[in-house]
């Protein structure tokens, strides 16, 4: 939220590292692949760039999208799974917009991120009415209630994991909570 009242505030990044750090950060989900909630990796844009095998089964397998519609948003808005899956839809749905609008304006004039809110916005009434509210929200954790096909439905945790190397990717990770 504050460089939306200060503007860009860039921190001093330290030195790159050996590895590309959206290489290290999918060796994070390849390694929790047999971690039984989901974890997936996504970039600004909220496009999907790794995630393990409970990620496929309590939302869905991005893997069977093409390249270009493996997007967190796009999925929440145009996938009838994403209602399936989110037992609190509506709230997700209007908090994960409210973020992504706070992570465009890191990044104006972006074309990419442009071009994929106008591609959503077309595909989706109800996700150019929550782009339009211009709510915003800076990403922390929170709960969501997710419903599995066979195990039913379970609240978990969200929490997302930021790099200090990189602004651009983070880590989602769920956590059951009972």
């Amino acid at each position: 939220m504050r460089f939306l009242a200060y503007g860009q505030v860039e921190p001093d990044l330290p030195a790159d590292p050996a590895v590309p750090v959206d290489d290290l950060l999918a060796t994070i989900v390849a390694i929790a692949d047999e971690y039984p909630y989901p974890v997936y990796l996504g970039n600004f844009r909220c496009d999907l760039i790794a995630w393990n095998k409970a990620a496929a089964e309590w939302y869905e397998d991005w893997g069977a999208f093409p390249p270009e519609e493996r997007n967190l948003v796009r999925w929440m808005f145009t996938s009838p799974r994403a209602k399936e899956s989110l037992v609190n839809w509506e709230d997700v749905s209007r908090n994960l917009v409210a973020m992504w609008r706070s992570e465009a304006a890191k990044y104006p004039g972006e074309k990419l991120m442009g071009e994929r809110v106008a591609e959503v916005a077309k595909l989706s009434p109800d996700f150019a009415s929550c782009w339009e509210a211009h709510e915003v929200s800076e990403h922390r954790g929170n709960i969501r209630i997710l419903r599995h096909p066979r195990l039913g439905v379970r609240k978990m945790q969200v929490l997302p994991l930021h790099s200090y190397y990189t602004n651009t990717a983070g880590l989602v990770y769920h956590f059951p909570v009972d």
